[in-house]
């Protein structure tokens, strides 16, 4: 795979010089179709399309009626930036919502390792196992799905039960609100796709989102951008080759403009299927949250006490680093091997 030499200096200032372009998608291609139930209101029947090819692109869509479902309704995708799709008179439209920040896609969600750890330090249940597709699954119980966002436990009254397999994936989702069942989410294909067959916006009417919604902003870190860090990073992580490096600009939405909120530095790790991505964030703005409140605290050498917050896109590991400044780390891999790269890290 052909990268970014990156030069990290002791002290203030990193250079990142552009050796070359990441190589076209070579991790795991797959295909999950859902049939799902929605109760409030009536009992509606509509198709979930999930789609990815590790380690950047993804595409959920939402499509009208039953499996294997009629017109697209909503979705996102993410390829080369983010996407929300949308129907306008009757035509699928991808709205570019965002530059192309690369984060860990929660889109393709890589639900284990980081299921695991979640139910070890008690933040999701457990409650057996069961068999979808063929595929052996174990059911956990969180309070809201697990593609929602943070990840809790379930209350008595306020649960999903989610069956997940080994590798990760979603294949059953039971939610129920207040006691009532809203949706129910099921598997009833999966298919492993050949590699290079998958295309998300083909089909799309793709147009750019107005200046007012925009969510972030990303330029490369080349031969002459210089950003100020607060780590120096010794070697990549084992086995993986560094493929981007990003400056990245985040917004509040708002009118009549966006509000920066947080300026990062983001160096982007993969071997072709897992990805880790370091960000340096420097909080501008009140609106900004803070990621480095949630988690479970664990010690990570030279760095200090970092907190450990599982969630739909891998393992994340956020430092406070004081003057309003945080490192933000995520990765789709083992804890172990992550935990061990972030502790050989220094403080520049």
């Amino acid at each position: 795979m052909v990268g970014f030499a990156v030069v990290l200096l002791a002290g203030a200032v990193a250079a990142v010089v552009l050796t070359g372009q990441p190589g076209p998608p070579t991790g795991l291609a797959y295909r999950i179709v859902y049939r799902v139930t929605t109760y409030p209101g009536g009992v509606i029947d509509t198709t979930q399309v999930l789609e990815a090819h590790r380690p950047f692109l993804a595409s959920l869509i939402t499509r009208a009626g039953p499996p294997p479902g009629a017109g697209i309704q909503s979705g996102s995708v993410v390829d080369g930036g983010f996407y929300l799709v949308e129907s306008v008179a009757g035509r699928p439209v991808a709205q570019l919502l965002g530059g192309d920040v690369a984060d860990p896609q929660s889109t393709d969600l890589r639900l284990q390792p980081a299921l695991s750890v979640a139910a070890s330090l008690g933040m999701v249940g457990t409650a057996g196992s069961d068999q979808i597709l063929g595929m052996p699954c174990t059911r956990y119980l969180s309070d809201n799905p697990l593609d929602g966002g943070d990840w809790k436990p379930a209350t008595a009254t306020d649960r999903v039960v989610s069956c997940v397999s080994a590798a990760g994936f979603l294949l059953q989702e039971d939610w129920t609100i207040s006691g009532k069942p809203v949706r129910t989410r099921v598997a009833v294909s999966f298919t492993r796709k050949v590699p290079g067959s998958f295309a998300p916006l083909l089909g799309l009417v793709r147009k750019s989102a107005p200046v007012e919604l925009a969510l972030a902003t990303a330029v490369p870190l080349g031969p002459t951008a210089q950003a100020p860090l607060f780590v120096r990073v010794p070697v990549p992580p084992p086995g993986m080759s560094l493929v981007r490096a990003l400056r990245v600009t985040e917004f509040t939405a708002g009118s009549p403009l966006p509000t920066p909120v947080a300026e990062d530095r983001r160096l982007v790790y993969t071997n072709g299927n897992d990805i880790i991505t370091l960000t340096e964030r420097d909080l501008l703005s009140p609106n900004a949250a803070s990621l480095s409140s949630g988690g479970e605290p664990v010690p990570l050498g030279a760095l200090g006490t970092g907190r450990l917050v599982p969630g739909p896109a891998g393992l994340r590991v956020v430092v406070d680093m004081g003057g309003n400044r945080e490192l933000d780390i995520v990765g789709t891999g083992g804890e172990p091997a992550l935990l061990g790269w972030i502790r050989s890290l220094r403080a520049a």
